[in-house]
């Protein structure tokens, strides 16, 4: 465990450099009129702010994932090249999710495949992809999704109680979003989380995988 932290450190740090090292954005923020400048300090101090804090989810979620299970921990796979990919992918992207609870599920995502849980068939490169592309907006209605099949079995229908309405759907969704979820629903269908037929809506094998990670009660 000692060498694997050690490790995460190091790419955290990794992490934290990307705006700092993108002379050309920098450049291009300090060229708005007039206030460039301190945009430019503002926006370094919140997005180092931000990843690190990001990061930091990131790193202690697998270390609580992997802390009591260290002799299930596949070392062949840890020093692998595509371990290495899957793990510059993760921290690259947690950066852009600002949802603590989808950061947890690529944690729990890369603890499985760090202690040698197979794939299956889905690869958890693409589940990291697909949690880290969901929009804020898109992962609420998911989340309302899953809700419905684990606590409101009620609403479900279908010949296998499987399919949801999209007016059940809308009312179980905050205010805010609920003019935009037939948009929203549609979206998840482009992709593959949601599948849609004869005016309903029903959980793709890849949202029923993903299921397992998202902490949805």
């Amino acid at each position: 465990m000692t060498e694997l932290s050690t490790n995460m450190e190091g790419l955290n740090q990794r992490g934290s450099d990307i705006y700092s090292s993108q002379i050309w954005l920098r450049s291009l923020v300090a060229l708005v009129p007039s206030v460039g400048g301190s945009l430019d300090i503002l926006f370094t101090a919140k997005h180092n702010e931000l990843v690190q804090k990001r990061t930091t989810i990131l790193l202690n979620e697998l270390q609580n994932n992997l802390s009591f299970i260290e002799e299930k921990i596949n070392n062949e796979f840890l020093s692998s090249d595509e371990f290495h990919d899957m793990f510059i992918l993760a921290l690259e992207r947690v950066t852009r999710i600002s949802d603590e609870n989808r950061i947890k599920a690529v944690s729990s995502i890369l603890a499985d495949s760090i202690t040698g849980i197979p794939a299956q068939d889905i690869h958890p490169v693409d589940l990291i992809s697909v949690i880290s592309e969901l929009s804020n907006q898109e992962s609420q209605v998911l989340s309302v999704i899953i809700g419905i099949y684990k606590n409101k079995k009620e609403l479900l229908t279908g010949s296998n109680n499987t399919l949801i309405q999209p007016t059940d759907i809308k009312s179980q969704l905050p205010g805010i979003i609920q003019p935009s979820s037939d948009f929203l629903c549609d979206r998840l269908v482009g992709k593959g989380l949601l599948e849609s037929g004869y005016g309903y809506y029903g959980l793709s094998s890849a949202a029923k995988r993903i299921t397992k990670y998202l902490q949805i009660k």
